[in-house]
């Protein structure tokens, strides 16, 4: 091998580390910019709340839904208890009716 060979290969070499140096320094820059970027990391935790807030309320909605179609699936098989319920609500306000139209 002449010197000149090796000498190119020496710098292809150097100049593939210093190319792979770039390469990471600028991602490193990258990381500490978004670091310090206290703005962009606020509505990034601002838009992450709001999406768990977005899916518990959907749950919460979904269950809620359930449950009434279950109340009222149990009120077309037992209307007793519901035409009861019905009376003693219509019975209190009559009672207190009565009883403010007193005082």
């Amino acid at each position: 091998m002449s010197r000149d060979s090796a000498g190119s290969s020496d710098q292809e070499r150097l100049r593939a580390q210093v190319a792979e140096t770039r390469g990471r320094l600028g991602d490193t820059v990258a990381e500490l910019a978004a670091k310090t970027d206290v703005k962009a990391q606020a509505q990034a935790k601002a838009a992450e709340a709001k999406a768990q807030a977005q899916v518990k309320a959907a749950e919460a909605t979904a269950q809620a839904r359930h449950v009434a179609s279950a109340a009222a699936e149990r009120g077309r098989r037992h209307p007793g208890p519901l035409i009861a319920a019905g009376a003693v609500v219509v019975l209190l306000a009559v009672v207190l009716g009565k009883r403010c139209g007193r005082g």
